[in-house]
């Protein structure tokens, strides 16, 4: 296809015909074609969405066309989009007081109800005054049940049950079983007036006289069971223990070894019953149910009768063959000797029975229904019969009995009924000799048959065929003729063309439709012109489409109002303003495209969205200036600096001390404490705690947050920041808890004893513990000579001349010592007394002991030839000593030195990595990214929950969160789960841990946070706020009331309220003024009520009516008063006394009724002021031109009056 034509070759499958390609006004329906090489496909276009497609009402688009409808009770026009009024009745009754008649489509008359006659405009009905007379007072009217007076003559009609018969006066029974309009389940029994239903054996009658349920036998009386009772549907099953068995009764039970009979004359479950049967006659009764079994000769229920003559034996089966004239035994059937003519019985006392005769009275009459002679059989024929066997009629022109009477001369086919006389007239006749025709209104037999015509039809005297006025037609003459048609019975067609135009159905007139002119009605209005006879100018605004029928104006899009004058609402776009905008966060949609207008900092079909992150203003065209991550006001562009961070563009850091938004507050960090930059949150250095890092560790606690307890022994004080133990002078250890190593003392065994001779000193105080032999501050003195021993204080006891040991008091030194005092161990390689002997050590891993010479292993070293290092754990000489390591360390054989493994740092490796920090001495920065820890060995990340991938740079995937991404997201209806924790943050319209729950009413956005603003019970959309209204509001809030006249849903259906009366916007229901009453206030209050409804009772005397709305009663002339029960005052008359006499008063008194003057004292004229006795002229003179003195005379003219008055009444 090239532009829009069929190029050669190519098979179409449909063409539009009815547009041009391209223009979305047009119907563009979809084209397939099929080419060579592939199918072409044209888009679907809904026509509804441009003017409405031109639809007056409603657009309904469909595949590839569309069509208009109209509201209820509108019609199609032939256009096919305007809409006319389907009936004209249907709408305020076409505006008539009583009935309205509908003509045509458009055109209808109003008909008031009998007693009522037509205004002069055509609409309103006015009582007539006339006698009445009551038709139904003579003779019930000939109803045979209910009479109701009409216009037209008594009018039957029967009780429940009875239905009018041909002659619609007799009532005949209504057999609603025969039918098939009865409501029975199974059986159906009629009588006059009514029926009743019946239920099969073992079913009975429900409570709703129709239906028939199962009857339970076996709750009464065990259902007459000896044992046991089984109920089934319709019927019951009885059965016996076990050593028992059923008798023939199907109920009792006997014992299997024997029988029990009942008694001869009574029956039953354990004989209980008995026998009705006249035993005389009976041979004996059943013993299960005692029914009667009658000897021969007798029946009946219970063997009560005789047989009838001629009948005899076992149930009177047998038919007597006696010789003519002698009668048979009832019981053998003997015959016995006949019996007088006319009488039968064994005493031959009996008269023969109706149709008998004869000896034994067995002959049979022949008469025809007439009776005969009960001894010779002769007929006796009745009134109007004759013949020797009463089968013929009297002959023509007799009547009577035996048929001796003249009939007299019956016209017009009439015939003389042979019992009574009387002329019997063919239908449409009547009168005592069929000389008159029906009068009209009547037909039929006798003229008693009420004629059906409606509309001023006649009938025809005999059928009753109605013959129809002109304009009606129908069996009834009930149809006004249908459009197109005209005259008597509607058989002249209609010379009218255009616009489905109809005529008059009267005179044949031709009567356009709205729209129409010309003498047949086929002309349009001219442009700018509508309605009948286009005599109405459109009044349409802003380029509306005007309808040349109705006038109703097609809005173009963005307009409203009858007019095409009002815009559409906020929040309303499109033709006939139908669409709610779907515009959010206070943007405005274009009245005609429905397009939003966004306000500035919003984008999207909908303006829903915020402008992305770093961009602003209108449409989200310009970028954002901010630095450090920080957003900006999506109108005004402003940078919205994160907490931490100022500046125009955010790009400066907060100050030292300063944190939060602006940076504005100051930081209370004490003992240098760092302040978190954005929350104020105080960093304490390890060993303080407190929210301004004011207070240090409790004793026993350290490290950050004080949070590791240690354990210092020897009132040794923890280190709050490293928890290393501070301890006492004297003490060192890890935990304090060895005094200080030989040789120090003091704080931290820093000091060093100034002992000589490696004495010791006190690992306090520092003071030398001089062993014994020595002396001095430093111990650096032996004892004196002739001293020894602790503190020198012994007395040697050597000869003259010999040394003393100052240590023990030996005389000469011990073996391992040397020197004056003794005072000096042996110099290394030597040992000994007097240090003579050498040392014979071989290994270098020896050391020499000073006094006995033994080799012993160095530090480091054990076992024999002390070539073994130290076993893992142990150090010192001999290796007696354990290590000190922690968390794997190794220590120095020898010193006991710690070596920490990766991950560990410290002299016994009990401090971990610091924050970053990982590997041999800490000395590697971790790989992960910013405030991400890793593995203080391996520098594995160690992936804080909601974060993934090798350096934690991976967000967790999507419904995954937690450590690792391990656990699955339950949130649900679309709502974003946070990485971290797995909350979820809930979409519009949710609410909920798992924003499983929809908004409750009122709710409504993110959350459910937002309130709905929907008044007048509107609900409002859970995700956009929406208002949904519902019957009797509109508006974006559902604000505002349907207006007068309309109600429901949107306000889209007409009231149908008569009268004045408004409608309840929700419900349509009509809400009647005062006075009013009925489904549409069609019905005015009956007289002596008033009020809402007519509830009201009148309280008005004298049977005076009151104003229907108020209750205010309507005084008869001559009355006044609240309740007319008062007399009109002098000089007034008339209803309620509302009229002013004008009358003289002194010469008159004035009728209260009529204001008629009955004039006094010789006065003449229709005032009473002409003519009189002449001194009355002063008088006459001071009311014409004197009104000073008319009170005086007013007051003695009333008190003259009344006398005369009194004196005229009596």
């Amino acid at each position: 296809m090239i532009g829009g034509e069929i190029s050669p070759g190519v098979d179409t499958r449909d063409i539009c015909l009815r547009s041009e390609w391209g223009q979305l006004a047009a119907q563009v329906c979809r084209v397939e074609v099929l080419s060579r090489f592939h199918l072409v496909s044209f888009p679907e276009v809904d026509e509804c969405q441009t003017h409405n497609g031109g639809c007056q009402h409603r657009c309904v688009n469909t595949p590839g066309s569309y069509h208009c409808e109209c509201k209820p009770s509108f019609r199609l026009h032939a256009d096919g989009r305007t809409c006319l009024p389907g009936n004209p009745c249907a709408i305020h009754n076409g505006g008539c007081e009583h009935d309205c008649v509908q003509l045509s489509f458009s055109h209808h008359r109003c008909q008031c109800r009998p007693n009522y006659q037509l205004k002069e405009d055509g609409k309103h009905c006015v009582g007539i005054e006339m006698e009445i007379v009551n038709s139904c007072e003579t003779d019930n009217g000939g109803c045979s049940h209910l009479c109701h007076h009409t216009s037209a003559g008594p009018a039957c009609s029967c009780n429940f049950g009875y239905s009018l018969d041909e002659d619609q006066k007799t009532c005949i029974d209504t057999d609603e079983c025969h039918a098939g309009s009865h409501c029975c389940q199974q059986g159906c029994y009629n009588y006059p007036g009514g029926y009743e239903c019946v239920c099969y054996a073992g079913y009975q009658l429900n409570s709703a006289g129709c239906g028939c349920d199962d009857l339970d036998e076996c709750s009464a009386n065990n259902g007459g069971c000896e044992h046991f009772c089984r109920n089934l549907a319709g019927s019951f099953l009885c059965s016996c223990r076990i050593g028992f068995k059923l008798d023939e009764d199907r109920r009792s039970c006997l014992c299997k070894s024997g029988l029990s009979p009942c008694p001869k004359w009574a029956y039953g479950i354990g004989c209980s019953g008995e026998c009705r049967c006249v035993q005389a006659n009976t041979q004996h009764c059943d013993k299960r149910d005692g029914t009667c079994v009658c000897k021969a000769g007798h029946h009946g229920e219970r063997c009560q009768s005789t047989c009838d003559p001629g009948r005899f034996g076992p149930g009177c089966r047998h038919k007597c063959d006696c010789p003519f004239g002698m009668a048979c035994d009832h019981v053998s059937g003997e015959c016995r000797p006949q019996c007088p003519q006319g009488y039968y019985g064994e005493k031959c006392q009996q008269e023969c029975p109706d149709g008998k005769f004869g000896a034994n009275c067995l002959h049979s009459c022949s008469c025809n229904g007439s009776p005969c002679s009960g001894l010779t059989g002769e007929c006796r024929c009745v009134t109007g019969r004759t013949g020797k066997s009463c089968d013929q009629e009297c002959p023509d022109g007799h009547w009577g009995d035996g048929c001796q009477r003249l009939c007299p001369e019956c016209e017009n086919n009439g015939r003389c009924d042979p019992i009574t006389g009387v002329c019997l007239c063919p239908s449409g006749y009547t009168g005592s000799r069929c000389q008159e025709v029906c009068p009209p209104g009547w037909f039929g037999q006798g003229c008693q048959r009420l004629c059906n015509c409606d509309n001023e039809g006649g009938c025809d005297p005999q059928t009753g065929k109605c013959s129809c006025a002109p304009g009606w037609t129908g069996s009834r003459c009930h149809r006004a003729c249908e459009t197109g048609y005209w005259g008597p019975d509607c058989t002249h067609p209609c010379n009218c063309s255009g616009a489905e135009g109809g005529c008059s159905a009267v005179t044949g007139q031709c009567m356009c439709e709205a729209g129409y002119i010309g003498v047949r009605c086929d002309q349009k209005c001219p442009a700018g012109w509508f309605g009948p006879n286009c005599r109405q100018r459109c009044q349409c605004h802003h380029q509306g489409a005007c309808d040349h029928v109705s006038g109703a104006c097609t809005c173009g899009p963005g307009w409203r109002g009858t007019f095409c004058e009002r815009a559409c609402p906020d929040g309303f776009f499109g033709v006939d303003c139908r669409h709610a905008c779907r515009c959010l966060n206070g943007a405005r949609c274009d009245p005609m495209t429905g397009r939003c207008r966004c306000a500035t900092g919003w984008i999207g079909p909908h303006c829903n969205q915020t402008c992305p992150a770093h961009r602003y203003g209108e449409n989200c065209s310009q970028e954002c200036p901010c630095a450090n991550g920080a957003a900006c006001h999506p109108v005004t562009g402003r940078c919205l600096c994160a907490p931490g961070w100022v500046g125009t563009a955010c790009q400066q850091g907060c100050p030292p001390g300063f944190y939060g938004s602006g940076c504005q507050q100051e930081c209370l960090c004490q003992h240098g404490g760092i302040c978190d930059p954005v929350s104020g949150h105080c960093i304490c250095p390890e060993g303080r705690v407190g929210l301004a890092c004011e207070l240090e560790c409790i004793e026993g606690k350290y490290g950050p947050g004080c949070h590791k307890s240690c354990d210092c022994v020897n009132g040794g004080r923890c280190d709050h920041q490293n928890g290393h133990c501070i301890c006492r002078d004297g003490w060192t250890g890890e935990k304090c808890q060895k005094a200080c190593p030989k040789g120090t003392y003091g704080k931290g065994c820093q000091d060093t004893c100034d002992c000589e001779h490696g004495v010791s000193c006190d690992h306090i105080t520092g003071v030398c513990d001089c062993p014994p032999g020595w002396r001095g501050i430093h111990c650096e003195k032996a004892c004196l000579p002739g001293s020894f021993g602790k503190d020198c204080a012994t007395k040697c006891d050597c000869p003259s001349g010999s040394p003393c040991n100052h240590i023990t008091g030996q005389c000469g030194c011990p073996p391992g010592f040397t020197g004056h005092g003794c005072e000096r161990p042996c110099p290394p390689g030597t040992f000994g007394p007097g240090c003579a002997h050498i040392c014979q050590c071989a290994s270098a891993n020896h050391d020499c002991h000073p006094v006995s010479g033994r080799c012993l292993c160095g530090p480091g070293y054990h076992s024999s030839g002390c070539k073994q290092k130290c076993p893992s754990g142990r150090y010192g000489p001999n290796c007696e000593r354990f290590c000190q390591c922690k968390n794997g360390g190794r220590c120095e054989a020898a010193t006991g030195a710690c070596q920490c493994p990766a991950g560990y740092i410290g002299a016994d490796c009990n401090v971990a990595c610091p924050r970053g920090r990982y590997g041999t001495d800490c000395a590697l920065p971790c790989p992960c990214g910013e405030n991400v820890p890793c593995h203080p060995v391996s520098g594995f990340c160690l992936c804080p929950p909601g974060k993934s991938g090798p350096g934690c740079e991976n967000d967790c995937p999507a419904n995954r969160y937690g450590f690792n991404c391990s656990q699955t997201c339950a949130c649900q209806n679309g709502a974003i789960c946070v990485p971290e924790d797995g909350s979820c943050l809930c979409g519009l319209g949710w609410t909920g841990i798992w924003c499983e729950k929809g908004c409750p009413p009122g709710k409504y956005g993110a959350n459910c946070q937002l309130n709905c603003t929907c008044q007048n019970n509107g609900t409002c959309d859970p995700v956009a706020g929406i208002c949904r209204c519902g019957k009797g509001s509109y508006g974006n809030r559902c604000e505002h009331a349907c207006p007068a006249g309309f109600h429901g849903i949107a306000c889209r259906e007409r009231c149908g309220c008569q009268n004045g009366a408004s409608c309840d916007p929700g419900s349509g229901d009509c809400l009647c003024r005062p006075g009013f009453h009925g489904r549409y206030c069609e019905k005015g209050c009956d007289a002596g009520r008033y009020g809402i409804k007519c509830q009201r009772v009148c309280d008005c005397e004298g049977k005076a009516p009151c104003e229907p709305s108020t209750g205010r009663c309507l005084c008869p002339p001559g009355k006044m008063g609240d309740k007319c029960d008062l007399g009109c005052q002098l000089g007034k008359f008339g209803p309620d006394c509302s009229e002013s006499c004008k009358c003289s008063v002194a010469n008159a008194f004035c009728d209260a009724q009529n204001g008629h003057c009955v004039c006094l004292h010789g006065y003449v004229g229709t005032t009473c002021r002409e003519g009189g006795p002449p001194q009355l002229m002063a008088n006459s003179r001071l009311e014409a031109g004197h009104s000073e003195f008319d009170e005086t005379i007013d007051i003695c003219s009333r008190e003259k009056v009344t006398r005369t008055l009194i004196k005229f009444r009596i």
